[in-house]
Order: C-alpha cells, then sequence, then structure tokens
C-alpha cells in the first residue's frame, strides 16, 4: 500500500471515530462541508489541489483532511487522542 492510500486509511479511522462520537453518520458530517470543499478547492498545478492551507495529490484525501481541520482537528496530527476527547 502506498503512502496516499495509508494515509487515506488513518484519515478516514479518524473521521469515523468523530462522526461517532458526534453520534452522526461518516457521510453526514463529510455532507456537512461538500458545498464548501467545491467552492474552495483548487487545483494548483503538478497534480496538487489545496483548501485553507491543506496540500495533497489526492482529492479523497484533501477532503478527509479538509472535514477534520473544519471539526478542529489537525488532520496531520499522528497522535488521534483529538478525535477521542469528549467535547
Amino acid at each position: 500500500m502506498d503512502k496516499i492510500a495509508q494515509n487515506i486509511e488513518r484519515l478516514e479511522g479518524m473521521v469515523e471515530k468523530l462522526a461517532k462520537r458526534k453520534k452522526t453518520r461518516v457521510r453526514t458530517l463529510e455532507g456537512k462541508y461538500d458545498k464548501a470543499f467545491e467552492r474552495q478547492a483548487a487545483f494548483k498545478g503538478n497534480g496538487i489541489y489545496t483548501i485553507a492551507n491543506l496540500f495533497s495529490t489526492d482529492t479523497r484525501e484533501l477532503k478527509l483532511m479538509f472535514v477534520l481541520q473544519q471539526e478542529g482537528i489537525d488532520p496531520n496530527k499522528e497522535d488521534k487522542q483529538d478525535v477521542n476527547e469528549d467535547e
């Protein structure tokens, strides 16, 4: 498995834990930011996409990072403690 696929898997796990904690579906949580993502995400060239100071060559990875960032979680943090904390 390549690095991007591993990171997507890690980010999906973080979003799943967050959705579980918020007692909502993953799709509902992601859907909450669909319009903002579509409006703000931009192609920078050389296969790089960006939104809100996040960069990726994969739009799925970028979307997951954006959802976590909008929910107040640092998507680049290896420690998943933020996702597990109660509000």
